[in-house]
Parts: C-alpha cells; structure tokens; sequence
C-alpha cells in the first residue's frame, strides 16, 4: 500500500518519464556510436593441434586500418565435415589484448570426433572498430600435428603442404613501410629481408634488404623508406624472405 501510494505521486509517474527518455536517447546515442566505429580491421593467426593429445594452441592479434594492434573479443570454433555441412566440435573464447596468445586441451570424446573428418577452425574477431570471421581448413604438418592460418602474407618453405612458416600483414603508410609476422619456427636464427619494386616486376633476394631477426610469435618491423630513396608509386609490390640459420 505504502509503495502504491509512493509511486503514484505526480512526482514520481514524470521522473519514471524522464529517466525514460534519457535511457532511450543513451542507447541511440550507443547505437550511432557502434555504427560511426565500425572499419577495417585485420586479423591474423596461427593455430596448431595435436591429434592425439589433443593439445590446441592459436597465436592471434588483429589490426585497425592505422596499422595498430587493437583489442578483440575472439570466439574459435573447430569445425568437421564438408565445406557445406559443417559441424561444430568445440568452441573457445578469448579476449585478446594485442597479441594474444591461447591453449587449451581436447578431450578424449571431442578427439574421437576429429577422427577421419576434413577439420576446419572458424575465428570471429569483434573489436570496436569492426567484426570478421575467418575459417581456415587444417592442414597436416606431419603426422600428428596440424596447422589453420589465415593471414595477407604466407612465407613457406615449399616442401610440403603444411610447411607455412609465417603469416603476415604489410602496411605502407606515406614513407614507412610496416611488416607485422606470426611465426611459428622451428628454430632460432631466422631473419626477414624485404625487397620492393614498382609496377608488375619482382625483386628478388639479391636486392633485399635486412629487416632484422626473427622468433616464433609476434615481430612487428618498422621501416623508414624515405632513407633508402625508394620510389613509391600506386603500384608498389613488396617481395618477403625468411633466411633460416
């Protein structure tokens, strides 16, 4: 009765009112907010996993269209089955912070439905500048092990079908050439060298340059053209090389 009486007061019933409108004009204040955010982003990854411990391991991190690493909330589905009938076997979450790296372990019951199935691992990546889905198949490293990546740049040692040694991004901004890489090597020693050419040719390693060394996770590189008075045009190609030891 008390509270009946209270909340039928002329002050009250044009509060409740107010509190009303402010809450609906909040939330279209959030929704035009979302919608402006929203842009390109660029994420990348590299996963492996264990067919027989069941053993998962992904490297992450994702981009905004200004060359720096952004926050993301990342959901990791692995899928089997068909392109067109996939199911899904197991599904991880993360939140990523820069790069970002995530284990975990299948169980026994989830590794017996892997068995004999073509794999496929799905990444959603939300950030505040966007939302991406990527879905890579799994490739065999060798014999227990397999590999999904996805990337704007794959350096591999062509000797096998999962032999990709990296994934990568390059970005050219006015005079700086930036060249992200997620590697996963087998060794130490590895470095990168770079080679850029203008129009439809390709440099080659002969006129690469040193970008610097490279280990397994996240390298980020850094390179001021305007030293090296390079020409850049429309058109400008970027060769990539990873020396092993």
């Amino acid at each position: 009765y008390d509270f009946k009486r209270a909340f039928v007061r002329p002050a009250t019933i044009i509060a409740l009112a107010v509190f009303i409108l402010i809450g609906i004009g909040l939330a279209y204040l959030v929704i035009i907010s979302l919608g402006m955010s929203v842009g390109y982003i660029y994420p990348m990854f590299m996963a492996k996993l264990d067919v027989e411990t069941g053993e998962f391991t992904i490297y992450y991190v994702a981009y905004d269209s200004e060359a720096n690493p952004t926050t993301a909330h990342v959901e990791v589905s692995i899928l089997s089955g068909m392109p067109e009938s996939l199911e899904v076997v197991k599904t991880f979450t993360f939140n990523a912070k820069d790069y970002h790296v995530f284990q975990a372990s299948l169980d026994s019951d989830v590794l017996g439905l892997l068995s004999g199935k073509p794999l496929f691992l799905r990444v959603a990546s939300s950030t505040p500048f966007g939302f991406a889905v990527m879905i890579s198949n799994f490739l065999p490293i060798n014999d227990k092990t397999m590999s999904a990546l996805s990337g704007g740049i794959f350096i591999s040692n062509g000797e096998a079908v999962g032999s990709i040694l990296a994934v990568g991004i390059a970005f050219l901004r006015n005079s700086e050439l930036i060249i992200t890489l997620l590697s996963d090597l087998p060794s130490e020693g590895f470095e990168l060298y770079y080679a850029l050419s203008s129009g439809l040719g390709e440099a080659g390693f002969d006129e690469a340059l040193l970008a610097g060394n490279v280990s397994t996770g996240l390298t980020v590189f850094r390179i001021n053209l305007s030293e090296l008075g390079v020409n850049i045009t429309d058109t400008t190609w970027v060769a990539l090389y990873l020396k092993d030891p």
